[in-house]
C-alpha cells in the first residue's frame, strides 16, 4: 500500500473489535515506494461470524 500512514481494524459480526485485541505494526518499506504491515485477530470463530 501506499503511502505509509494506515489506520487498521478489526470489526466481528459489524461490531468495532477493541483495539488491544490487536496490535498492528510499523508500516515497512517494500523497496519500490510501497509499504507492507501484519495485523492479527486471535479469536475462535464461532459459525456465521463475519470479520
Amino acid at each position: 500500500f501506499y503511502p505509509a500512514d494506515v489506520i487498521i481494524s478489526w470489526r466481528k459480526n459489524g461490531q468495532p473489535v477493541p483495539p488491544h485485541s490487536s496490535a498492528p505494526k510499523m508500516a515497512q518499506p517494500n523497496g519500490d515506494w510501497t509499504y507492507q504491515t501484519v495485523s492479527y485477530l486471535a479469536t475462535t470463530p464461532s459459525y456465521g461470524d463475519t470479520y
